[in-house]
């Protein structure tokens, strides 16, 4: 239920050529849903106060592959499918030409998407 609307937002949100926003990681485009519903708030990781750039929604099966059976927000898993890591707190991503630092990740409960959420690339 979830992925099916994930898929319709991203298929409204989708540019005259077809193509849905995106977040580049690893040299790869990562299709995604934008959220600045939390720019500007402030969260503690480590310790350490961050302030929020955005938030990115991104399906888990741009990472997986059906005989993936593991999901880590925190290690550097492969997947056979794309052959790219799974995205970690504190490596960068680039999006809409902006270098930014991934401060917060989180999986829902269906497993269906991660929460990335974002920041300055010097914090």
């Amino acid at each position: 239920m979830i992925l099916d609307g994930m898929n319709d937002l991203l298929s409204s949100l989708s540019n005259a050529s077809g193509v849905a926003p995106f977040f580049v990681w690893q040299s790869v485009n990562v299709p995604c849903l934008p959220s600045m519903l939390d720019e500007g708030a402030t969260i503690i990781v480590g310790g350490v106060e961050a302030t929020l750039s955005c938030t990115l929604y991104v399906r888990v099966k741009e990472f997986l592959t059906a005989d993936s059976t593991l999901v880590t927000v925190d290690s550097e898993q492969f997947t056979v499918d794309a052959g790219v890591m799974t995205p970690v707190i504190g490596k960068l991503i680039s999006f809409r030409q902006k270098s930014l630092r991934i401060i917060g990740s989180s999986v829902d409960s269906s497993h269906t998407f991660f929460k990335l959420q974002l920041g300055s690339p010097n914090q």
